[in-house]
């Protein structure tokens, strides 16, 4: 178990005493030449709500987006 790993479950333990579900995303440059990156993601709680969680935070990015870009051709 890798440092970040430890620091993010012992966060999870912590905060999961005052919520009902948490997600935590990670990543991190991998520091070996150009190998992309590294992610994690560990949660505690119900599924279906850290799941209606997450599309409702993709929503609410997609909707700024369009709107920051309102005007623009886009791609293509």
């Amino acid at each position: 178990m890798t440092e970040a790993d430890r620091l993010v479950k012992e966060f999870i333990g912590k905060i999961s005493e005052h919520v009902d579900s948490v997600t935590v995303f990670t990543n991190k440059k991998r520091d070996c030449g150009n190998q992309g990156t590294w992610h994690m993601v560990n949660g505690y709680g119900n599924w279906y709500s850290r799941y209606g969680q997450i599309v409702d935070w993709m929503e609410q990015q997609k909707a700024i987006s369009y709107i920051s870009h309102a005007g623009e051709d886009g791609p293509g």
